[in-house]
């Protein structure tokens, strides 16, 4: 299983406190095993410090709100689970 992620974040208003420990956590989670990237579909991806989670959609993107540090796991049907840490 091959991820491919970018993190970021963003405020709309000065007004608003902001945690600079949240990130928008997005990516693709795909099959690197072949001669080319695919997507892997409704693969689950899961904060694991809370439990949280989502799917990745039909081409394998996904997007989560995390905190630096937390661990993310990710684990699909025919393939081994995999853990990426948010730096």
């Amino acid at each position: 299983m091959c991820i491919c992620t970018s993190a970021g974040l963003s405020a709309q208003s000065n007004d608003v406190p902001i945690d600079s420990s949240l990130v928008q956590f997005s990516g693709l989670v795909l099959d690197g095993t072949g001669e080319q990237l695919t997507p892997i579909p409704y693969a689950v991806v899961v904060v694991k410090s809370d439990q949280r989670g989502t799917y990745a959609n039909l081409e394998g993107f996904f997007s989560i709100v995390a905190r630096k540090g937390d661990t993310i796991a990710f684990s699909a049907l025919g393939y081994e689970d995999a853990e990426y840490i948010i730096p």
